[in-house]
């Protein structure tokens, strides 16, 4: 006497494999659209947001979320600091390979290119 297994004896085998095979894809989708949101809200990184002072988190962001290369001067104008202390983070960040500047003669300023 053959006894079958009630599930695949219903579905077949295949079919069971493929509902598995979407079922992971789905979720799959679900944790790659949550980790895009955590990235995309402020163009940094969850390892970015850890490890970078409330001042670089700022400056990276800013030049991310521009979408390309932003003055120097126009960034101090916006941001809390003086001149001194937000050069010295521009320096930190460019030594960390975060940004990279570019002096501008002709306009007396560096331009601030995000690197990642």
């Amino acid at each position: 006497m053959r006894h079958n297994n009630y599930i695949t004896g219903l579905y077949g085998e295949w079919t069971i494999i493929l509902m598995i095979f979407g079922f992971l894809i789905v979720i799959a989708g679900c944790i790659w659209f949550l980790h895009r949101r955590t990235v995309a809200s402020d163009g940094l990184t969850p390892k970015e947001r850890d490890i970078l002072s409330t001042q670089e988190r700022e400056i990276v962001s800013l030049v991310r979320q521009n979408g390309g290369p932003m003055r120097q001067n126009e960034m101090i104008d916006m941001l809390p600091g003086g001149i001194e202390m937000l050069s010295e983070i521009f320096n930190a960040l460019e030594k960390k390979g975060l940004i990279k500047r570019k002096w501008e003669s002709r306009e007396g300023t560096y331009i601030v290119i995000s690197q990642t």
